[in-house]
């Protein structure tokens, strides 16, 4: 099954805003983006072509961020992701490959009249396999978007998404809800990354989860019959379960697991008609570590 470009691209933009919704408050702000070390997963799939050809995809990943500067007008946070996936086909004409992602975000947050705040990002960063870098390998990404109350349970972040990748500039609009009901119960709503968490005690949570699967990377040697760089990417969707539990106070031990669907696999070359090959949906099974340092006040 393939998934439509523009409906991917747009749910980059909702994506973004939902980490954004994620959050309780300006240190929050990066969810994921707290420091932690994680390894996800993809089991063997089919994929499109003569034969029994075959896709596994595997991914390790580091994210921190940290306060840069912290007054009543300015709320300003630096953060580092490093990440390194594993793209491995068997019985086919594409070749294994081995990419990374460097992200640098900058992202300020500004509080407003009548409890509303302002968040902005942008976050430059690097995709390659490291074979030979070229400007194609740098993006860019900013957002933009006012957050507020709608009642005791309810939040909403309006805004804006700028995405440069694969060589292209686009600009979404994106909404997201945050629903937050008791201590207990917590919903962050924002197509295509949306989370339902119960938590019934400080060191354990339950939860489910929808979130995109994949990226995009510019690679020295593209992969099939044809020689040359190229751009290409992964997408996808992952629907699934998942536990969090604190062993000890301030770290977060989370695993998850379900069904990863939607899937197709693409390569860009210049001047040439975009390869397209569909996976098969499969599962997948991550396991991560965070650190959750105090809030600061």
């Amino acid at each position: 099954m393939t998934v439509p470009r523009n409906i991917l691209c747009g749910g980059v933009a909702w994506l973004t805003l939902a980490l954004a919704v994620h959050a309780q408050g300006p240190p929050a702000l990066f969810g994921d983006w707290r420091p932690r070390v994680g390894y996800l997963w993809d089991a063997r799939s089919g994929t499109d072509g003569t034969g029994s050809p075959t896709f596994e995809h595997a991914e390790f990943r580091v994210r921190a961020a940290a306060p840069l500067y912290m007054s009543s007008e300015l709320r300003l946070f630096g953060g580092l992701r490093l990440s390194r996936h594993a793209l491995c086909f068997e019985d086919t004409t594409l070749k294994d490959q081995t990419v990374y992602v460097i992200a640098a975000p900058l992202i300020a947050s500004v509080p407003l009249s009548r409890g509303w705040s302002f968040f902005g990002m942008l976050a430059p960063s690097l995709a390659t396999d490291f074979e030979g870098v070229s400007v194609e390998a740098f993006r860019a990404s900013a957002f933009g978007f006012v957050r507020g109350r709608l009642s005791r349970a309810w939040a909403v972040s309006v805004g804006g998404v700028y995405l440069q990748t694969l060589g292209r500039s686009r600009v979404f609009p994106g909404i997201g809800f945050d629903w937050r009901p008791s201590d207990a119960w917590s919903a962050h709503l924002a197509f295509p990354r949306s989370m339902l968490s119960y938590c019934p005690s400080k060191r354990w949570c339950v939860f489910g989860e929808l979130s995109p699967a994949g990226g995009q990377w510019h690679v020295a040697e593209a992969p099939g019959p044809d020689a040359g760089d190229a751009d290409i990417s992964l997408r996808g969707f992952r629907s699934g379960l998942g536990a969090e539990y604190a062993p000890v106070p301030r770290v977060r031990l989370r695993v998850r697991a379900g069904a990863v669907w939607g899937r197709e696999y693409t390569v860009e070359r210049s001047g040439m008609p975009t390869e397209e090959t569909g996976i098969d949906d499969s599962w997948y099974v991550g396991v991560s570590l965070a650190w959750r340092p105090r809030p600061r006040r």
